[in-house]
């Protein structure tokens, strides 16, 4: 509880292990170093594969989440664990069944180690295979009880908002609709913040604008998401004119995710040679050549090429 509950980075450097466990409706798996989680997994099962024995779901389970997250396990030796013991020793028994046969050769080129882990201990793999509803008692040991809390997020920035809201010309003109009692109806005033469709409002030109888009984009939570998950993210809760433009100038503008994150635009498309002019001084190129000393006031040479004989003015 002293550390963010946050996923944290993979380190090449450090043994890579996998959590996995399958249930009667899915599978879960955890990717772990160091007991810190890195990537969390779960999927649900189809008719067919919920049918199957426990030995093939779970086997199923091992290799749905080492494709998964094969980007990081490729060349790297990393340990498996699972909650079915006859699992363990699936690299040195006879391949016998079709079933075996399938799922051993996805598993080819990886390199890891199969532990058992017995199942009161496989928690989080095991939530994670399970929907809600399916606990039962013989799924936990005796006399072992389980809490759930709920929590609520709060904005440090409310009390920002209530100065604001005493202050801001524009703030204050709804609350002086509000007074006379012709505040539109999309606006409500609750606990001295003006509210639209339960979101909170703000002034366009408010420097907490810039403020709130930083917090749910480039903090550990925000995690640099794009423009639509950001502006998805702002707008569940605060409104003001122009958030999308707002939103999408924060991020172009993210010096983070223009370092990090590749382009995604379209290839530019093979350059083609221009035809050859037929006389002198037919075609020409122009460019300005800047950043040179001052020389008789300028500081600027405009260049002309002629793209024929080269000759330059």
């Amino acid at each position: 509880m002293i550390s963010a509950p946050v996923l944290c980075l993979p380190d090449f450097a450090k043994e890579f292990i996998i959590e996995t466990d399958a249930s009667n409706m899915g599978i879960g798996a955890v990717l772990m170093q160091d007991g810190h989680p890195l990537a969390y997994f779960s999927k649900k099962l189809g008719p067919q594969m919920q049918s199957a024995s426990v030995y093939i779901k779970e086997l199923h389970a091992i290799t749905e989440a080492v494709l998964k997250w094969r980007q990081y396990l490729l060349g790297h030796f990393f340990v498996i664990r699972t909650d079915h013991q006859s699992i363990k020793e699936l690299l040195q028994q006879v391949i016998q069944t079709p079933d075996q046969q399938k799922y051993v050769r996805k598993l080819l080129g990886f390199q890891f180690r199969i532990e058992y882990k017995p199942g009161a201990s496989n928690r989080v793999a095991d939530a994670l295979s399970r929907v809600p509803g399916e606990w039962s008692e013989a799924d936990s040991p005796p006399d072992t009880s389980f809490m759930a809390l709920v929590t609520t997020p709060t904005f440090g920035i409310v009390q920002q908002l209530q100065k604001e809201n005493a202050s801001d010309p524009f703030l204050l003109a709804f609350h002086q609709q509000h007074t006379e009692g012709i505040l539109p109806i999309p606006y409500s005033i609750i606990n001295g913040l003006v509210l639209h469709k339960g979101r909170y409002v703000l002034n366009s030109a408010s420097p907490l604008c810039s403020l709130i888009i930083s917090e749910f984009h480039a903090t550990p939570s925000g995690g640099h998401a794009g423009i639509k998950r950001t502006l998805t993210r702002v707008a569940a809760n605060f409104f003001w004119q122009g958030m999308r433009k707002s939103v999408e100038d924060f991020v172009a503008s993210c010096l983070m995710c223009q370092q990090i994150k590749y382009s995604t635009q379209v290839p530019a498309g093979l350059l083609q040679p221009l035809p050859i002019p037929e006389a002198v001084w037919e075609d020409i190129t122009m460019d300005f050549i800047t950043g040179l000393p001052p020389s008789q006031g300028s500081t600027v040479v405009f260049v002309v090429v002629d793209r024929l004989s080269k000759s330059a003015h």
